[in-house]
């Protein structure tokens, strides 16, 4: 027997084919919709409040679940592709890549669904702020440093997505939105991926698009796209060019009426240069490299472009200006006396691997699939600085806020989000937290503890150095993101310093530096801490303590001084050092003169302390005699 394909329809919820009706005989999705205008009225378990966007294939609405009153964004078909099977295979396609993307700059999804009256929906976190093409209606181009933090940050969740093999195909300003955030105005979220190609899914793909045609938006669309060939990860590299171009300009790189003329322009004509079509760009300190960068994004060859996007947020990070350490932020006093100092958080300085590579984070992430899961409410602590560790933590969903509390204000360090470990450098030197973990939106985590790991590293010990492996990337992680020392280098220059280094363990009480050794390197407290105890009188066996902890440097004064220890240096807990080689550290100071200008700060910091000291002690003998 076989099915008249002309009285049947393929249902949207359960894909089978079945009779032409109002509702599916199979599921009971609907077969078309009700009611034309779906505003005021519930779909699931929201309540559609006002209409957010309109596109071709469906509408965008801010919907409030019934429930615990969340506002969130809920996208649904046109009443009028109820039943159009591609644009309901598109749906699905970005309903599917939403559950596989979780990344702090994707948009989040909460759920995909059916409604019996208005068909599949998809409900996604509401974001509160603008896109970056109404940004850029209003103010035509941006500063370049602002434009780069976009860029960078979009090149992060690109990243993700081209791991995962996920090609976006239709990047542009209207799918950049801009969210508020507390640290910055331009906290990027990179949505609406239903254009989106898999590249593990070639059968499917071919159902959706046809060889040959076009799909994208022209003036973002790679010449390959706009010729229908074969796109690729390349092609997403070509439209973060034409988005940098004019965040830069205010102008695209290329115009024409339509797609042929389009093509034209790039295939046999260059775009002006950056400069000439916004003079004041000539000012940036690093226009020249800017200008390279651009260029090869917008190679109309996907050959001579970059060949991933972290190639090209490499380049991209080497263009950023100077960066202003939070030392100089903390002079003024003006910003303090608000009560609230946030400073651009470091995650604006994109996260890569020091130590290990993405198969073992991803091993040490599987390792952790049988722990105890926990949720946490938004503002709701983790842990705080000074507190002991009991435990660390795996993020699944949600974001979490690193922040360190001064008397008078709290500076937001980072922000952490789905598959970033937390806490666990702590944990495995047994010292208090050097910073406070609170969540910023309802987060879901795994919680490693003791109990947990010894089961794991029973069943199999070679766990065991697996997530001492782990510690010691953790450990680089917060040195190099939360350390003054690396403050007043720009970020790629951190990452090349810190691999210059030698890491050192030590356990409890063991001598690091003894008294009147030569020193040979600066050491970085990557985790742990260290007594400096210095002998104040020959005379006396009385010895003076000073205390350093996760971030701090030791032996900057000998180093500068050229002259042996003075002291003794002893750690307290079980510690991992950095060594910075003279040789190494000699080449950054004199390419980074505010990085010897800090160091003597401190040394002459050191002294003061030391001095301090010593005077006490004089008084507190004189007390006693």
């Amino acid at each position: 027997m076989t099915t008249d394909y002309t009285s049947t329809i393929t249902c949207s919820y359960c894909r089978e084919d079945v009779p032409i009706q109002t509702h599916c005989t199979m599921c009971g999705a609907p077969l078309d919709t009700h009611v034309e205008d779906p505003l005021g009225h519930r779909v699931g378990n929201y309540i559609l409040e006002r209409l957010l966007a309109e596109g071709a294939n469906g509408r965008l609405y801010c919907a409030k679940h019934i429930a615990t009153e969340q506002l969130v964004a809920l996208k649904l078909l046109h009443s009028k592709l109820v039943n159009h099977s591609k644009s309901i295979r598109r749906l699905r396609r970005e309903a599917e890549i939403g559950i596989r993307l979780q990344h702090p700059n994707a948009v989040k999804l909460f759920e995909f669904g059916v409604d019996p009256d208005f068909g599949l929906f998809l409900v996604m976190e509401l974001i509160v702020g603008q896109t970056l093409f109404q940004l850029l209606a209003k103010e035509q181009c941006l500063e370049p440093q602002r434009a780069l933090s976009i860029a960078l940050q979009t090149c992060e969740v690109l990243d993700k997505a081209h791991y995962l093999e996920i090609v976006h195909r239709d990047l542009k300003p209207s799918n950049i939105m801009l969210k508020w955030h507390p640290t910055t105005k331009d906290f990027v979220k990179v949505c609406d991926f239903g254009m989106a190609k898999l590249e593990t899914y070639d059968n499917m793909e071919t159902k959706l698009t046809v060889p040959g045609t076009v799909h994208g938006t022209p003036g973002y669309m790679a010449p390959e796209q706009c010729k229908g060939e074969e796109t690729d990860t390349r092609t997403d590299i070509y439209a973060m060019g034409v988005i940098l171009y004019q965040m830069l300009t205010g102008h695209l790189p290329f115009h024409g009426n339509n797609v042929i003329q389009l093509l034209q322009q790039q295939l046999f004509h260059k775009p002006p240069a950056l400069q000439q079509m916004a003079p004041h760009l000539q000012q940036f300190e690093s226009i020249h490299l800017l200008e390279q960068v651009v260029s090869r994004c917008l190679d109309n060859s996907p050959d001579a472009r970059y060949p991933n996007v972290e190639a090209l947020r490499q380049e991209l990070v080497l263009t950023l200006p100077s960066y202003t350490p939070l030392e100089i932020l903390l002079e003024d006093h003006s910003i303090v006396e608000q009560g609230s100092l946030t400073p651009t958080p470091p995650a604006y300085f994109p996260r890569q691997m020091i130590s290990l590579n993405m198969e073992q984070q991803q091993e040490a992430q599987k390792r952790t699939v049988g722990a105890p899961q926990q949720t946490f409410l938004p503002d709701q602590t983790l842990f705080q600085e000074g507190q002991s560790p009991t435990r660390f933590y795996l993020i699944l969903e949600g974001e979490v806020r690193m922040v360190r509390h001064h008397e008078q204000y709290i500076v937001e360090l980072d922000r952490l989000g789905p598959d970033q470990f937390l806490g666990l450098s702590a944990y495995f030197s047994h010292s208090p937290y050097t910073i406070s973990a609170v969540a910023a939106e309802r987060t879901r985590l795994r919680l490693m503890d003791s109990n947990f790991l010894n089961r794991l590293f029973a069943q199999e010990p070679h766990d065991q150095s697996l997530f001492h492996a782990l510690y010691h990337e953790e450990t680089l992680q917060l040195l190099l993101r939360y350390s003054p020392f690396f403050a007043s280098l720009p970020p790629d220059s951190r990452y090349e310093l810190i691999q210059k280094g030698e890491l050192h363990s030590f356990g409890p009480k063991q001598v690091v530096v003894n008294m009147n050794q030569k020193l040979d390197s600066l050491y970085l407290i990557a985790s742990g801490s260290i007594t400096q105890k210095t002998k104040l009188a020959e005379q006396s066996s009385a010895f003076s303590k000073l205390t350093y902890n996760m971030g701090e440097t030791f032996g900057e004064t000998q180093i500068l001084s050229q002259q042996p220890a003075d002291a003794t240096y002893v750690t307290q807990t079980n510690t991992v050092l950095l060594g910075i080689p003279l040789a190494v550290l000699n080449f950054y100071m004199q390419h980074f003169p505010y990085l010897r200008h800090s160091l003597e700060q401190l040394a002459q910091t050191r002294l003061a302390e030391r001095l301090q000291l010593q005077a006490d002690l004089q008084v507190t003998s004189i007390d006693q005699s």
